[in-house]
């Protein structure tokens, strides 16, 4: 199996650590830490499992969905059992028909558009540009992340991490908008891997362009919609037979329902 980054990066100090170093001391920070992952960095800290990990420190949300909020997922990673599933069946070359028929019919005010990792973020922004989508816009760019060409121009331009906090903190306050204001919110675009770092409480509908090969990916993204006990609405665009039949599995693994509608006759 394909080692991840994150063990790589630990494996690469422990070889480098003199041999006489004090005992090694790791800050891991994640929102899902799970008994496997505590007992991985216990392995790779030279000991014989979790406990060599340490301490696990938690933290309560801020606003804690109620306990008689059913949740589902798969081992820490869990989604609320309020958000509904539904799975578009078509062609990829008729995405953007596809994905403006889901807008539709959910009716929804404060959609998150996702993309899989690996496809270009920027060449769907400009089909859905061109395609009427005048509010798309890359998540990162709604956020205000400096990218390296802004650097060069001027050098005091802002860290990223100082960028994240001010551009997150405005754009929970853009999605607070009620009434006309809704005509002015963005269509936000971003990777499964961006979008498990989006915590807009009030994001109503997430729709996936294209299925996740994991079903802990699945969860992570759906999950970004219906927070704090709201409800939410998880679209999935299907669009090959190996994705129809992970879509089974999936629903079988997380126990859920998934409505399916079939647009295989629509066009681009």
């Amino acid at each position: 199996a394909q080692k991840k980054p994150a063990q790589l990066l630990l494996e690469l100090a422990i070889r480098r650590r003199a041999s006489a170093a004090p005992t090694l001391q790791l800050v891991a920070s994640s929102a899902t830490v799970s008994s496997e992952v505590r007992r991985r960095l216990g392995l790779l800290l030279g000991g014989k499992g979790k406990r060599t990990a340490g301490s696990v420190v938690t933290a309560m949300p801020l606003h804690p969905p109620s306990k008689s909020l059913k949740q589902r997922g798969i081992g820490s990673v869990q989604m609320p059992g309020t958000i509904s599933h539904v799975a578009y069946y078509g062609s990829q070359q008729a995405k953007l028909v596809m994905m403006r028929t889901a807008l539709e019919e959910a009716a929804t005010e404060r959609p998150l558009i996702v993309v899989p990792n690996g496809q270009s973020i920027g060449k769907l922004v400009d089909s859905l540009h061109r395609n009427g989508f005048k509010n798309a816009i890359a998540l990162h760019e709604a956020l205000g992340v400096p990218t390296a060409s802004d650097k060069e121009r001027s050098p005091r331009v802002e860290s990223v991490q100082s960028a994240l906090l001010r551009g997150r903190q405005e754009l929970s306050t853009v999605y607070q908008a009620e009434g006309d204001s809704l005509a002015r919110l963005p269509l936000l675009v971003t990777t499964e891997h961006a979008a498990r770092g989006v915590d807009l409480k009030r994001i109503d509908c997430v729709i996936l362009m294209g299925l996740p090969r994991r079903v802990d990916a699945y969860v992570h993204v759906a999950g970004r919609t219906a927070r704090e006990g709201r409800k939410g609405l998880a679209v999935s665009l299907v669009f090959s037979p190996e994705e129809k039949e992970r879509l089974m599995e999936f629903k079988q693994e997380l126990g859920i329902k998934v409505e399916v509608v079939d647009l295989s006759f629509l066009r681009a």
